[in-house]
């Protein structure tokens, strides 16, 4: 039988975490890779605690946590259909904030890897080169041999989604799952445009 302190324990752990993770995303200095920041803001939770924790202890807490993260998701009705009949004409690459391990124990659980080459996955190995960033974006563009006019980004963030893949150049399709039926914050600035004929994204 676990302990009567410890979910008390690990509530707290998780409020020290996230008190570091959101005081290093304030420094907003040189951003190291992802992975790594969150490493330093578990094991200074674990220090403030008094626990000790070796490096191959945190990695693997983390990776028991991104596998409960994948466990509580679900793929959006009719996912599976319409890849499949996009995959007949359209080349399809995913552009995520995610953790690329996160992005494929996605894809493998949901059975969705063989529409998404690893090559047609671009995640972020800095902060800075996040979605709304161009980064990511142009990375695409570029492997996928596209020009902008011939790509189309379908995501459901308006300010990562939408609003990066218009500063690339790229058409941005809103999946907009609110009951709300308005347009997206600063819509007007974004003047719709025709799709080419080309291969899209």
């Amino acid at each position: 039988m676990a302990p009567s302190g410890r979910p008390r324990t690990e509530c707290v752990m998780a409020k020290q975490y996230m008190e570091e993770w959101q005081q290093r995303k304030r420094m907003r200095t040189a951003s190291p890779p992802l992975d790594d920041v969150q490493h330093h803001c578990l094991q200074e939770a674990f220090r403030r605690l008094n626990i000790p924790a070796s490096s191959g202890m945190i990695r693997g807490f983390m990776q028991e946590v991104r596998q409960v993260q994948v466990n509580a998701k679900t793929p959006a009705s009719g996912a599976m259909e319409t890849l499949n009949e996009l995959s007949k004409q359209y080349k399809l690459a995913i552009i995520s904030n995610s953790p690329r391990e996160e992005v494929f124990m996605l894809l493998s659980r949901f059975g969705l890897l063989s529409f998404f080459p690893e090559g047609h996955v671009f995640t972020a190995s800095r902060s800075a080169d996040k979605k709304p960033a161009q980064t990511l974006f142009k990375t695409a563009l570029q492997v996928l041999r596209l020009p902008p006019r011939q790509a189309v980004m379908v995501g459901n963030s308006w300010k990562h989604d939408v609003v990066g893949a218009v500063k690339a150049g790229i058409d941005a399709v809103w999946l907009n799952g609110s009951a709300e039926s308005g347009d997206g914050p600063d819509a007007k600035k974004f003047p719709a445009r025709s799709s080419g004929n080309g291969t899209s994204i």
